[in-house]
């Protein structure tokens, strides 16, 4: 009797067990699929480096700007799904539109005669190259529970750009030009990585709020080096990503 006893206490134990790790998988998988809003507002830099010294003519006034590394703020965009594929980790993918680029000094401009003497007033201004990039981004995301409604995550991943246009600006107080190049095939490379925290405000809504920072393994050869010399140039980024989550699904 006491062996019955014993077989009847140890089959309701694992069968209460498992019962209990079914409910507790059945409540996390509420956000088994997500479809995911974020923008950011980016830090864009580069690191630009001479890799050829091969003067062939005098310095032209663009080698002026060719080595600084002048910030510029912008965005970027993207739209990505979740899946779970584990009871703490998240597989992400999407699309992204990035921003990068880099700023020059200010140049100065004005008109004169055949004496060289002034006769329109100097205007000032400065160089914008914005690098608009269109890609497919891949991560997986980590998360610690902090409550039925936050969570912190923790996010790397990398994205594959694989169109990018060039938005070239002369921007000043007396002048504002800005020419747009062609879209253009490219095979680039970036690594990211996030930490932040998601706030759940409903049963199917979410936000987040996240820093990152992300770094170009593909560098870009600077195409306004004219003193005969090649630079290399590999952009990263940091900010602060704003996301809107909404659960699409259940198991």
């Amino acid at each position: 009797m006491k062996k019955i006893y014993f077989f009847l206490f140890c089959f309701l134990t694992i069968a209460q067990s498992y019962r209990a790790q079914n409910d507790s998988l059945k409540n996390y998988s509420k956000e088994n699929w997500k479809i995911n809003f974020q923008i950011a507002p980016n830090y864009a830099y580069r690191i630009a480096k001479k890799i050829n010294d091969n003067n062939t003519y005098p310095p032209n006034y663009s080698e002026l700007y060719v080595n600084e590394e002048n910030n510029m703020y912008s965005l970027h965009f993207s739209i990505s799904g979740t899946k779970k594929i584990a009871r703490r980790i998240d597989l992400n993918f999407g699309v992204i539109i990035d921003n990068q680029g880099y700023k020059t000094k200010e140049f100065q401009l004005a008109e004169v005669n055949k004496y060289g003497v002034v006769i329109s007033p100097i205007k000032k201004f400065v160089y914008i190259f914005d690098y608009r990039y269109f890609g497919v981004s891949l991560s997986s995301t980590e998360k610690l529970r902090l409550n039925d409604k936050t969570y912190l995550f923790f996010t790397n991943g990398i994205n594959y750009y694989f169109q990018s246009r060039i938005i070239s600006i002369q921007s000043g107080l007396d002048m504002n030009e800005r020419s747009r190049g062609y879209l253009l095939p490219t095979n680039d490379l970036s690594v990211f990585v996030f930490a932040g925290l998601n706030f759940k405000i409903e049963q199917k809504y979410s936000i987040s709020i996240s820093p990152f920072f992300n770094y170009f393994l593909t560098p870009l050869t600077d195409p306004y080096a004219k003193d005969g010399s090649s630079y290399q140039q590999n952009f990263f980024s940091t900010g602060i990503e704003l996301g809107i989550h909404y659960n699409i699904c259940k198991k």
